[in-house]
């Protein structure tokens, strides 16, 4: 059995090396004052099981200058439309109900969301709006999507604070929590279906969205 004696030694002259780098990294590197972010640019195909692309274009909804990315993409399954916006966001509250009051819909449409739970994908949010159903929801870098403030941030604390990242942070070459996020908006038309029928469409759709898109998520 090893002494206290001795593991107390080695823990701090771990200490000590990490106290080390993080003064020379400091001295070397100085900090910037803004945070490098690797540009993304959306492809302009995504495929979708049982669904065929129509088209897909840029998109602008704000100019927030934390939305990096957006694009929309359109899908057909006759004789059902349906539009997926996707944006890509740094710095995000992930907080849902906050994009669609900001930048989508009034306040009083983005109360009424019904949040729902995937196994293996995380969270969305249901809603119906002018003729149209709805699903939204926050991918994120690690973890499960989520639709509110506070899933997000739990999702931070649980995979984002962890021992590498954590020695990396301390060496100053990245965030300890990554606050991006990809916010998607899914709407298919209620001229043909029923809110429930539209929901389980979009609800659909989504996982499959967000099995491509979880090994594509970009680069910080």
């Amino acid at each position: 059995m090893i002494p206290w004696k001795t593991v107390r030694i080695w823990l701090l002259a771990v200490l000590f090396i990490g106290v080390l780098c993080v003064l020379l990294k400091s001295i070397l590197f100085p900090p910037s004052n803004k945070t490098a972010v690797t540009p993304f640019v959306f492809p302009t195909t995504v495929p979708l099981p049982q669904w065929q692309l129509l088209d897909s274009m840029p998109l602008k909804i704000t100019n927030d200058p934390n939305f990096l990315a957006s694009r929309r993409y359109r899908y057909q399954q006759s004789p059902i439309l349906l539009t997926i916006d996707i944006h890509y966001i740094v710095n995000s509250s992930g907080d849902v109900k906050d994009f669609l009051q900001k930048h989508i819909f009034s306040q009083q449409a983005a109360s009424s969301v019904a949040i729902r739970q995937k196994v293996g994908v995380g969270f969305h949010a249901l809603f119906s709006y002018q003729g149209k159903a709805y699903l939204s929801s926050c991918m994120n870098p690690r973890g499960g999507s989520t639709v509110t403030f506070d899933q997000f941030r739990q999702n931070r604390n649980t995979y984002d604070v962890k021992p590498g990242r954590l020695i990396l942070w301390l060496l100053g070459f990245q965030e300890l929590r990554d606050f991006r996020c990809m916010w998607n908006m899914l709407s298919v038309p209620l001229e043909k279906t029923k809110p429930e029928e539209a929901y389980s469409i979009l609800e659909n759709a989504w996982f499959s969205w967000y099995s491509w898109w979880q090994p594509h998520f970009p680069r910080p």
